[in-house]
């Protein structure tokens, strides 16, 4: 397993049948922490969802008190589709990941292209197996 990392997980769910849920149960088992993003979700699990990126910069700002490296995000990983993750681009960028994950259904050659010019690594593949696989 790899160090700790701080995921941010774009299209959480609090359906226990969807890969997003299962990722956010995953990433948490492997030691992880979880950033949960859904703007039609409040919260999973007694942990806040926040609504989108910019919210979750907006709380690091706020809550500027030694735990800013807490919600420094290494990897986002995408659970929407491509026509709802092609305007996040901007947000993305600010955000500075080291990598972004397109999980199955997920991909988005427009914004994997767009990353990639930023000099942020980009995986299509399923977060799932790649922390079973020990690949994350």
């Amino acid at each position: 397993m790899s160090k700790i990392k701080t995921v941010a997980i774009l299209g959480a769910s609090a359906n226990h049948e969807r890969y997003a849920y299962k990722a956010i149960k995953l990433l948490a088992e492997y030691g992880h922490h979880v950033v949960l993003i859904n703007p039609n979700i409040n919260e999973i699990e007694n942990q806040k969802c926040y609504a989108t990126l910019e919210e979750v910069q907006e709380n690091v700002v706020q809550n500027n008190t030694g735990y800013k490296n807490f919600f420094a995000i290494d990897t986002i990983t995408i659970y929407l589709r491509p026509e709802l993750s092609t305007t996040l681009f901007s947000a993305i960028k600010s955000i500075h990941p080291k990598r972004v994950i397109f999980n199955p259904g997920a991909e988005n050659e427009e914004l994997e292209r767009a990353l990639l010019q930023e000099g942020i690594e980009v995986i299509n593949g399923c977060t799932l197996v790649l922390l079973k696989t020990d690949q994350f």
